[in-house]
């Protein structure tokens, strides 16, 4: 889906607006995107001189089935995103917003 662009993106993104923690609620995607409790925590990367690249901080946890001692598997992970929108020299056809670069949830 990375290849197909949508017509509602921020035309005039400020990346400094996503700096801070937030408590996801719902989310594009069922499969990742709508865990009870997921936090994101975006930061300007150290040495940067902009928010043109963030560092997502990301927790998660998933109910554990009963059979299997209840409770949550919790998960920790971070990606690190380059703002398209903050880069118009860079190549964007689709207008996407942002994206990640390399392994994902890996």
């Amino acid at each position: 889906a990375e290849d197909i662009g949508y017509t509602n993106t921020v035309k005039n993104f400020d990346p400094n607006s996503l700096v801070g923690t937030w408590y996801k609620t719902d989310g594009l995607n069922p499969n990742y995107d709508l865990f009870d409790c997921q936090t994101n925590v975006f930061s300007i990367p150290s040495g940067s001189k902009d928010a043109s690249e963030l560092d997502l901080g990301i927790f998660l946890r998933v109910l554990r089935p009963k059979e299997y001692g209840g409770g949550f598997w919790e998960n920790a992970l971070t990606e690190h995103m380059v703002v398209d929108a903050a880069n118009k020299d860079e190549p964007n056809p689709t207008g996407r917003t942002m994206h990640t670069e390399g392994k994902m949830y890996g």
